[in-house]
């Protein structure tokens, strides 16, 4: 494909299984940076961009989250821990908290950022998965204590996160599903 923002989406699927390798630095700050252009609702951008590299707070945000699946959704948690928990063993992510002020909700905007963060990862060739289950970390005893170390603005609500680093097995993007496509003249 010619066009390397369409090569970008179109090349992007949900990494579960990640390396060690750290994504360098000045590829996690542009991937920042693209978060931060993203639009929202009356310009209000309500949300933090909050890059975590710290490999003992995702694993007891993960330990965190794993018990918290454990009481409130049994049935899936076998097949997270078979994946690498919550986090899929990625050495690094952005989470993206929520601030009060978006006119059409914060939950919109927000997915507008990790959509065009996991876009920019992968124009850099970094691999990634949207995670909404990052938040069961926050709703156990340690989440105040989370939101408080990742530095989450007094008045900040858990939105979602993506895992970023790169695939110990490459995957690959689904299939195109051309009927969910129509066009009215």
């Amino acid at each position: 494909m010619s066009n390397p923002t369409i090569a970008a989406i179109m090349s992007r699927y949900t990494c579960r299984d990640y390396s060690d390798k750290m994504p360098p630095a000045d590829d996690l700050t542009t991937i920042a940076q693209a978060a931060l252009s993203c639009p929202s609702g009356g310009g209000k951008l309500p949300w933090q961009i909050i890059v975590v590299k710290n490999k003992e707070l995702m694993q007891a945000m993960d330990e965190e989250g794993l018990a918290v699946m454990a009481e409130k959704m049994p049935q899936r948690l076998e097949a997270t821990k078979a994946r690498g928990g919550l986090f899929c063993g990625a050495p690094c992510m952005i989470v993206v908290p929520m601030l009060p002020g978006g006119p059409n909700g914060s939950m919109f905007d927000c997915g507008i950022v990790v959509q065009t963060i996991a876009i920019a990862a992968r124009s850099l060739g970094i691999d990634s998965m949207i995670s909404g289950s990052s938040a069961l970390a926050f709703q156990g005893p340690r989440g105040d204590d989370f939101k408080r170390r990742l530095g989450f603005a007094a008045d900040a609500q858990v939105g979602l996160s993506v895992l970023l680093g790169y695939a110990k097995t490459p995957g690959r993007p689904h299939e195109l599903c051309m009927d969910k496509i129509s066009v009215i003249e």
